[in-house]
């Protein structure tokens, strides 16, 4: 009886590791993949010297008027912390982090039931997350949850970004029917400011099991121009 509860014990262990393992690889599921391009925003068509107010206007005309910008209101870091350096420096870098929500996933699966239908909807969705992307003027831009990278790179390129992506191994959004491709992590930053001398890329384990979290790290170096030289 001891020997058998060992057994049933140890399968158990068995079924539960690997259960753990295809839930977060996002494939545990019958269904099969539907592999698709990233192809859904192809009638964007932006020149490619647009400034920001030109760019801000447009998603305006793209938009309702009653889609407005929300006001947000940021903490200050506090000076006396030991993180942040006391010796005076004139320079600074601008960053935005934001977890975007997969489209495929946002408008499918995820069950957002107290939000009104239009908000989902890509084609306003997406004007508006550009929206809030150009109106902080970040210097660099670290997203996730992308699955219209191709829409940010087109759209975020007139404004002088250059940008990277790197799906999910497993993404769940290819098993969804109309997806728009693998969602995964992306980062973008201004090219008259920095340039990219090295990319590492990793999927992330978690207790030893590969997961379906990826990081791209990039390594930027400062770019200074005559007039940013330190005095």
């Amino acid at each position: 009886m001891f020997e058998y509860l060992i057994f049933s014990v140890h399968y158990y262990v068995l079924f539960i590791v690997f259960f753990l393992h295809k839930l977060r690889m996002g494939s545990f599921s019958s269904a099969p993949k539907i592999p698709n391009k990233d192809v859904q925003d192809e009638d964007i068509d932006l020149p490619d010297n647009i400034s920001k107010q030109e760019l801000l206007s447009f998603c305006d005309r793209e938009l309702d008027s009653e889609d407005k910008l929300v006001e947000r209101r940021f903490s200050t870091v506090n000076k006396n912390q030991d993180s942040v350096d006391e010796e005076p420096n004139d320079y600074k870098i601008r960053i935005l982090q934001w977890n975007v929500l997969s489209q495929a996933l946002g408008q499918n699966n995820d069950n957002f039931v107290c939000c009104p239908d239009e908000a989902l909807d890509w084609r306003r969705r997406r004007y508006q997350m550009l929206q809030e992307i150009i109106a902080h003027n970040p210097d660099v831009i670290c997203l996730q949850e992308v699955d219209h990278f191709e829409f940010l790179k087109k759209t975020l390129l007139t404004q002088g970004y250059s940008g990277t992506f790197f799906p999910k191994p497993d993404s769940p959004c290819v098993y969804i029917q109309g997806n728009n491709g693998p969602d995964g992590c992306a980062i973008f930053y201004k090219t008259d400011k920095y340039d990219i001398i090295g990319l590492e890329t990793k999927i992330l384990e978690v207790w030893r099991v590969t997961s379906n979290q990826v990081i791209k790290i990039p390594y930027i170096p400062l770019f200074y121009t005559l007039l940013d030289l330190p005095r």
